[in-house]
């Protein structure tokens, strides 16, 4: 099988595990030089995963959640005769529009790369209203 792990792999983790890590490098005595950049870089982390505006992404009762069936449902795969999802934003922030439709963009690109072919998928962005 194609099941090699590669840079582009999607591996599922926590945020506190990842928090959790960054903590340990900044404890070991190498890394001194690093303590400032990984300071920030857990600061900033943790200001997303504290926004209510990321609420979605960060929720504790998403954890259960596969990316198998996230992306399934996200881009209603299989389809079942409904081909076309539609993504109403208009209730978002505007500053996490541009956040979400990158992911978005990314999941579907992703998706059609691992389908290697098998699945058609168009991705459309519409902002005329913004």
């Amino acid at each position: 099988g194609n099941d090699a792990l590669t840079a582009d792999t999607p591996v599922p983790y926590r945020i506190a595990d990842l928090l959790k890590q960054i903590d340990e490098r900044m404890g070991m005595l190498e890394s001194k030089n690093d303590r400032p950049t990984l300071k920030s870089l857990k600061t900033r982390i943790e200001s997303a995963a504290a926004d209510p505006r990321y609420r979605f992404m960060f929720n504790s009762r998403l954890i259960e959640d596969t990316i198998h069936e996230t992306i399934g449902n996200i881009f209603r795969v299989p389809h079942h005769g409904r081909p076309v999802t539609c993504f109403e934003m208009a209730g978002m922030p505007s500053e996490v529009v541009n956040s979400v439709c990158s992911v978005l963009a990314r999941l579907a690109f992703d998706l059609a790369l691992w389908s290697e072919g098998k699945l058609q998928l168009l991705f459309l962005c519409e902002e005329a209203h913004r």
